[in-house]
């Protein structure tokens, strides 16, 4: 059994490094001519495109890096376009380095490559990064509004667009867009985008998972010679956190409320985001804009009701077992030797039988419990007691702690309890215990089959006794068992 914990634990430790790979959070900072300091930036090294960062004068010739998470021996490796490469050690990355550069670097592209102790890359994690300069304004002709170069309000919303996906670090999935990478312990979060007229951006509204997180981002261009106040807001219409048990087979709020919009720049785009609650029914929201008009009289305008289709999370699903088990539960008769007076007890029915069970397994994988418990890797909460269609487990991690009982009229005689693991939709290998209540004939120094033994004694020694042993087998889902019986019933 050893031999075999052992073997096990070994398969584990080789999926877990095939499937997470050493990944860097790098942040990068620097200075304006004033000499004052600008906020770090945070990017990931897993993400493997072009970030730029937005800079707001024509010449830049140093920044500091600084990365807490640079293994002992390891080293980064900075190159700028048609400049003499750098390096950033173990010992310098948690406090941090700045870099100095002969030539300009705006609008320059900056490769980082992280190498390993032998100075071999490490695979799939580097990226590349650019200090792009800001557009300028100009001072417009007398009489005239003051606008910025080159404005386009659309253009510019999709340059704001994809600058928050940029630095959010997100990716497409069937659920929405969530962040690549999330700080250990935090949660993740959904992302939904609209423009100011209501228009959902980036596709349409996904299929929404009950319990998650979900984060409502609001576009919306401000003129500078508008004297009107305008806001968004976020309305909660539908949807509720309900915490029932859910088995397979078988609180809106945002974090904003009404915010003043601000009128720093010509035809700038702002942004909002209303945090939601969870929420295990459908989602309906509203998007809410306020402005006033000529006699300062207050407008609100739904700019459109949204529903986010939930699909449940079920905590715990019902399965039929077919299962061998080791525990022997044998019958004991008083029977005649042969050509003799004596009598003696057969002992028969004593080898392992198949036993039929019913089963609930809980969906709370071993291996996400580790994930994030052990290894600090970031897992929706829902994942940690529950299990979602939509984002379902991965393969590995599809093994579920069962219980059950025999199906019998000694139902409760027999008792199961194990570890399923999930080959394929309504399909699982179970192995576990069979505590069962069996006969038991405990007379001293007996022989089976030959210690002579009179009726009193038979009675006497004769008892029941709850034992354990091994059980493994097959689970199939309630509603496959039903179909296959239905599909045969019409024969």
């Amino acid at each position: 059994m050893n031999k075999k914990i052992t073997t096990l634990f070994f398969i584990f430790c080789m999926l877990w490094s095939a499937f997470t790979h050493a990944q860097l959070n790098i942040e990068i900072s620097w200075k304006d001519p004033s000499g004052s300091a600008v906020l770090p930036e945070k990017i990931s090294t897993k993400k493997h495109t072009l970030k730029p960062l937005s800079v707001k004068y024509t010449e830049l010739k140093e920044f500091t890096l600084k990365c807490d998470d640079l293994k002992s021996g390891h080293i980064l490796v900075i190159t700028p376009g048609g400049q003499d490469s750098q390096t950033l050690n173990s010992t310098e990355s948690t406090e941090g380095k700045k870099f100095e550069f002969t030539k300009n670097l705006i609008d320059n592209k900056i490769e980082i490559v992280h190498k390993d102790a032998d100075d071999k890359p490490v695979k799939g994690d580097g990226f590349d990064f650019m200090f792009k300069k800001e557009e300028e304004e100009k001072d417009p002709p007398e009489g005239k509004p003051k606008v910025r170069v080159g404005i386009n309000v659309g253009h510019s919303l999709n340059e704001e667009l994809l600058k928050e996906k940029t630095k959010l670090d997100l990716k497409k999935t069937r659920y929405g867009y969530v962040q690549r990478t999330i700080k250990k312990n935090e949660e993740e979060i959904i992302h939904l985008f609209f423009d100011y007229y209501g228009n959902s951006l980036l596709g349409t509204l996904p299929q929404g998972i009950a319990d998650a997180q979900y984060m409502v981002h609001i576009f919306y261009p401000i003129n500078i010679d508008e004297t009107k106040y305008v806001s968004y807001s976020v309305n909660k219409t539908g949807g509720d956190f309900r915490d029932a048990l859910v088995i397979y087979n078988s609180n809106i709020k945002d974090s904003g409320g009404n915010v003043q919009a601000n009128f720093e720049k010509p035809y700038s785009i702002h942004q909002r985001t209303f945090e939601l609650a969870t929420s295990t029914t459908d989602l309906t929201f509203e998007i809410v804009r306020t402005s006033e008009d000529e006699n300062g009289e207050i407008i609100k305008k739904v700019l459109g009701t949204y529903t986010i289709k939930m699909s449940k999370v079920y905590h715990v699903s019902m399965d039929i077992g077919l299962l061998k088990s080791n525990l022997s539960n044998p019958t004991f008769s008083l029977v005649n030797i042969p050509d003799t007076t004596y009598t003696v007890v057969k002992e028969t029915d004593n080898s392992p039988k198949g036993v039929v069970t019913i089963m609930a397994s809980f969906y709370v994988s071993p291996w996400v419990l580790a994930k994030k418990y052990l290894f600090g890797a970031s897992v929706p909460k829902y994942k940690l007691w529950g299990r979602s269609f939509l984002d379902d487990h991965e393969w590995w991690e599809r093994m579920y702690p069962a219980v059950g009982v025999g199906i019998s009229e000694k139902s409760f005689e027999n008792l199961f309890v194990g570890m399923n693991w999930e080959i394929a939709r309504g399909l699982c290998v179970f192995y576990g215990w069979h505590w069962g209540k069996v006969n038991t004939f405990t007379m001293p120094n007996y022989v089976v089959s030959e210690t002579p033994v009179t009726e009193k004694q038979f009675e006497f020694y004769k008892n029941n006794a709850w034992k354990r042993s091994c059980a493994f087998g097959l689970k199939l889902d309630l509603l496959v068992i039903r179909n296959l019986f239905g599909s045969t019933s019409g024969l």
